[in-house]
């Protein structure tokens, strides 16, 4: 007869387990973590503490501090003075007396507050008397949307002085480039000339300094190339642009290219002719096509011109579109929002709507408003959609039948504050958010006697 025997009992283990394993947040920034207690053969109450001091500027807390569970949830406030860098966290685990202890690593980074920065391909430009010189202006907005405006003047802020002029192009950039082009008339003085950059979003506003020279013109012979400088190209399609050469004590034939803004060969999928490619006149046509697959956005490109030694360049910025289409049967308003991230009211064509898209993520969005009124009572509903070309190039929509008793809410309220990333729905003292928002105003002034208003948010297809 074989006597029976009794296994151990596992030993009492604990750990900790973090998600996210790491934090990353910005001065004045809040994140939680949720912290996961694994036990084995350990049942009972568990304390949880951070054992370590915190950064300074750092303030943290453990939801509960002791449990019976499995779950607790770290929460981390970083104040807008809170030094900035990368740090551990010890959080320590802790009943009878088993104790263990787990390590989260935070990174603390510094807030970017909205802002514009300028900057100039070539900080100190010379320019001939008779001549001009194209300048690539980059603007980069932190954490800003829309469209900036951009002027050429005085460092005192004052007019360009006589004998200066100039264009940029565009004029106001959605995109983060534009060509400044300034022209030095032949009767300009010679010297320096403190110049500014200024740029305009809302009530932002920046400005670069540089110094322009003015230097005597040469009697040796010259040119220069002249021609639309900010050029749109759908993909898959072809476009034809007139280009003026301006001799100046030069005869001959003059060999024209199309390249980068570095001198390097055309992007993949861009192709450019030019008729003729060596010309004793002044004029040329230059063709550009986009292949039906080359990415969307902005391309700064230059016309290079050569004679002999003598070389001349023109810049200018392509950008390559396309094309978003939506039917929305029975919607009485439509916003798009499109490159420049605002939203705009867009009319119907022909029954369809359609939006340029030329950024470089494809992204876009389609925000379509239906209405019935009923005893008196108009209701709107709005749907909100995102989307990426990749995903979606045509939407076919209809509004939900006037009949329909559930289409529509009857709250009585209004979509406001519709600037910014959010539009809200506010009724009474509740509110809530629709993300994206809209510029402008919903509804659109009509003669009802009430407006209510549903907003439902849908998600772009996955």
């Amino acid at each position: 007869m074989l006597a029976g025997c009794t296994r151990p009992a596992p030993e009492p283990t604990l750990q900790i387990n973090f998600s996210p394993d790491h934090l990353r947040l910005v001065l004045g920034g809040a994140g939680e973590v949720n912290i996961t207690l694994v036990r084995q053969n350990l049942p009972g109450l568990a304390e949880l503490r951070l054992i370590n001091p915190l950064p300074e500027g750092i303030t943290a807390s453990i939801t509960p501090s002791s449990t019976t569970g499995n779950t607790a949830t770290l929460r981390i406030q970083a104040s807008s003075h809170a030094t900035v860098g990368s740090f551990n966290l010890r959080v320590q685990a802790v009943q009878g007396s088993i104790s263990v202890t787990s390590e989260l690593p935070l990174q603390i980074e510094p807030s970017q507050q909205p802002d514009l920065q300028l900057s100039l391909n070539n900080p100190t430009p010379s320019i001939r008397q008779g001549q001009y010189a194209d300048l690539l202006v980059d603007v980069r907005r932190i954490n800003l949307e829309g469209t900036v405006v951009l002027a050429l003047e005085q460092q005192n802020g004052a007019p360009l002085p006589s004998g200066l002029s100039a264009t940029f192009s565009p004029t106001l950039p959605n995109s983060t480039v534009s060509i400044l082009r300034i022209s030095v008339a032949s009767t300009a003085s010679t010297g320096p000339y403190p110049l500014r950059i200024k740029a305009t979003l809302g009530s932002l506003e920046r400005t670069l300094d540089f110094p322009l020279t003015v230097l005597e013109a040469l009697p040796e012979p010259d040119f220069q190339l002249n021609l639309t400088q900010h050029l749109s190209l759908q993909r898959g399609t072809t476009s034809s642009e007139s280009i003026a050469i301006t001799r100046i004590n030069l005869s001959g034939p003059i060999a024209l290219s199309l390249e980068r803004f570095d001198g390097t060969p055309l992007p993949t999928g861009i192709r450019a002719t030019f008729a003729p490619a060596e010309t004793e006149g002044t004029l040329s046509t230059l063709t550009i096509s986009a292949a039906p697959d080359v990415p969307l956005g902005d391309y700064v490109l230059r016309v290079r011109g050569v004679q002999g030694a003598l070389e001349r360049t023109a810049l200018v910025l392509l950008n390559v579109f396309d094309q978003a289409g939506l039917t929305a049967n029975g919607a009485v308003w439509v916003a798009a929002q499109g490159d420049s991230g605002a939203w705009q009211v867009v009319p119907p064509t022909a029954g369809s709507y359609h939006l340029r898209i030329g950024n470089a993520a494809e992204r876009y969005g389609w925000a379509v408003v239906c209405s019935k009124t009923e005893a008196g009572l108009t209701t709107h509903q709005v749907n909100v959609y995102q989307l990426t070309l990749s995903e979606v190039r045509r939407l076919d929509l209809s509004c939900p039948p006037s009949t329909s008793s559930d289409a529509f809410s009857d709250l009585s309220g209004q979509l406001n504050n519709l600037g910014g990333h959010y539009a809200q729905v506010a009724f009474g003292t509740a509110s809530d958010f629709v993300d994206p928002a809209r510029t402008g105003s919903f509804p659109p002034p009509r003669p009802t006697p009430a407006t209510c208003c549903k907003v439902r948010a849908t998600a772009p297809p996955t």
